[in-house]
C-alpha cells in the first residue's frame, strides 16, 4: 500500500509543469520548517516566492478563543504576499501567550495556482489562570497572587485581579495592595493598538530610622497612609516586536506622618512633629520597548527592553507642592545553554527628582543594578492527570544607589543572592523564593 502511494505521487509530479513543481517543493519545505519551529535566521534564509498569494487563513484547535483574535496576530490577510518573517513572528507571539499551550503554523496548497492557505493550529490552556508568589527576601516577607481571565466574557479581552501583602523585618512595616485591571489587546479590532485601565488600593504603614548616622539621636519617622490609584495605558505596536505607549496615572494619598527630624542649622531636636497626609498627584509617561521571549513563564531565549520617561505633580494640602520627573530603563536577555539550562542577564537604571516649591530642598535619587540567574528546567511530570513544568534557579545581583533627601545624602551598594523554584500546570503557576530582594 505504501509503495503504491509513492508511485502515484511520483506520477502526479511528472505531469506537472516545471514551474509548478518548484512552487510545490517550496511550499512543502516551508511547511516543514514552520512545523519544526525553526529560528528567525532560518526563516530569513528562506527565499520568498513573490507569486505566492495567501488564499485564506484558518484556525484549528481553538474552542474558546475567537478565531479573529488569533488571525490578527498573524499580521497577514487574504490576498497578501506570503511573508515568512511575519509567520515566524506570529508563532512567537501566540506561543508566548499564557492561554495557549502549543502553537503550530503550516501551509496548505490553495485551490488555485500560486495560492496557499495558512493554517494556525493552537492547543488551548485554561481560560482562567492563576499565579501565586511567596518568599522571604533580605527585608521582608511577601506574598503576591493574581487571577487572570484571558477571554473575558468570550471577547478575548483580559481581566486580572491582584493581591499583594508584605511585612518588613529590618524595617518594621506593613504593605497591602488590591488591584484590578482590564486590557484590550486589539483595540478597535486591530492588532496595531492596545489599551489597559487599572485601579489599585494600597495601605502602607512603616516605622523606620531615616538615616543610620542619626541612630544615636533616635531620629525616626512613622508613616500611616492609604492610597487609591487609577492608571490608563494606550499603545501602538511598531516594527516586529516593539511598541510605544503613553500612560496616565492619578491618585490620592491620605494619612499621617509622625517624626522628630528638624534641621536647625544642621542640628536635630527631639521635637515631635505630626503632619497629616492629604495629597493629590498625577503623572504622564512615554514608553518604548520590545519583547521577544519565547515563553512567558519559562523563557529560554529572547530579550525584553523597556524605557520610560515621566513627569507629574504632587499637590499637598499641608506642605509644598512638587514637580516630579524621572527615567526608568530595564533590559533582560535569556540564553539557552542546552535544552534544560538557561542563563539570564538583567540590567536596570532609574533616576528622578522631586522639585519642591517654596524653596524647600529637592529630593534626587538614582540607582543602577545588574542581576544574573542560572535556570535549570526539571523534567516534565504528570501528577493527578496534570502535566507539571518546573524549574529552579539561583542568582545574584549588585545595585548601586545614590539618594538625596532634604539635607541627607546616602550612597552605597547592595548585594543580593537568591534561589527559587517555579511550578506550572495548565491553570496555575507557583513561585517560591528565598534571599535577596526582588529580581
Amino acid at each position: 500500500m505504501h509503495r503504491r502511494q509513492q508511485n502515484n505521487q511520483t506520477a502526479g509530479i511528472l505531469i506537472m509543469s516545471w514551474g509548478t513543481f518548484l512552487k510545490t517543493i517550496k511550499i512543502i519545505v516551508f511547511s516543514c520548517l514552520v512545523l519544526q519551529g525553526i529560528t528567525a535566521n532560518a526563516f530569513s534564509e528562506l527565499k520568498e516566492d513573490k507569486n505566492l498569494i495567501i488564499e485564506a487563513v484558518i484556525c484549528e484547535g481553538n474552542k474558546h478563543t475567537n478565531s479573529d483574535f488569533i488571525k490578527k496576530e498573524l499580521y497577514l490577510e487574504k490576498g497578501d504576499i506570503l511573508d515568512s518573517n511575519k509567520i515566524f513572528d506570529a508563532r512567537l507571539r501566540l506561543g508566548a501567550m499564557p492561554q495557549f499551550e502549543d502553537v503550530h503554523i503550516y501551509l496548505r496548497k490553495g485551490e488555485h495556482k500560486g495560492f496557499v492557505v495558512i493554517v494556525i493550529n493552537v492547543t488551548e490552556g485554561a481560560k482562567i489562570q492563576s499565579e501565586i508568589s511567596a518568599g522571604i527576601d533580605s527585608r521582608r516577607n511577601l506574598i503576591n497572587a493574581k487571577v487572570t481571565d484571558y477571554n473575558f466574557l468570550g471577547t478575548s479581552k483580559i481581566l486580572e485581579g491582584r493581591v499583594f501583602a508584605s511585612h518588613g523585618r529590618v524595617v518594621d512595616g506593613e504593605n497591602y495592595r488590591l488591584g484590578l485591571s482590564y486590557t484590550d489587546p486589539q483595540l478597535f479590532g486591530t492588532n496595531k493598538y492596545f489599551f489597559s485601565a487599572s485601579i489599585m488600593s494600597e495601605i502602607f504603614k512603616q516605622d523606620y530610622i531615616l538615616d543610620e548616622k542619626f541612630k544615636e539621636n533616635k531620629q525616626f519617622i512613622e508613616i500611616d497612609k492609604d492610597n487609591i490609584n487609577l492608571g490608563f495605558i494606550a499603545g501602538r505596536r511598531v516594527a516586529r516586536y516593539s511598541s510605544v505607549t503613553i500612560s496616565v496615572n492619578t491618585g490620592h494619598d491620605k494619612g499621617s506622618e509622625l517624626y522628630n527630624q528638624l534641621w536647625l542649622e544642621d542640628t536635630i531636636t527631639d521635637t515631635i512633629i505630626t503632619d497629616s497626609i492629604d495629597n493629590d498627584y498625577y503623572s504622564i509617561g512615554l514608553s518604548y520597548g520590545w519583547n521577544t521571549l519565547d515563553d512567558s513563564v519559562f523563557p529560554t531565549k529572547g530579550s525584553v527592553f523597556n524605557t520610560r520617561v515621566y513627569a507629574g505633580q504632587t499637590n499637598r494640602q499641608v506642605s509644598n507642592d512638587s514637580v516630579d520627573t524621572g527615567l526608568n530603563m530595564t533590559f533582560s536577555k535569556y540564553w539557552a545553554l542546552s535544552p534544560k539550562k538557561t542563563i539570564n542577564l538583567s540590567l536596570g537604571h532609574s533616576m528622578g527628582a522631586n522639585n519642591y516649591s517654596g524653596g524647600e530642598n529637592d529630593d534626587n535619587y538614582s540607582s543602577s543594578n545588574v542581576h544574573c540567574k542560572y535556570i535549570r528546567a526539571i523534567r516534565k511530570k504528570e501528577y493527578n492527570k496534570k502535566i507539571i513544568n518546573a524549574s529552579w534557579y539561583v542568582g545574584t545581583g549588585l545595585e548601586r544607589y545614590y539618594n538625596t533627601k532634604w539635607v541627607n545624602t546616602s550612597r552605597g551598594f547592595n548585594l543580593d543572592l537568591r534561589a527559587g523554584l517555579t511550578f506550572e500546570t495548565s491553570s496555575m503557576v507557583y513561585n517560591f523564593f528565598v534571599g535577596g530582594s526582588e529580581f
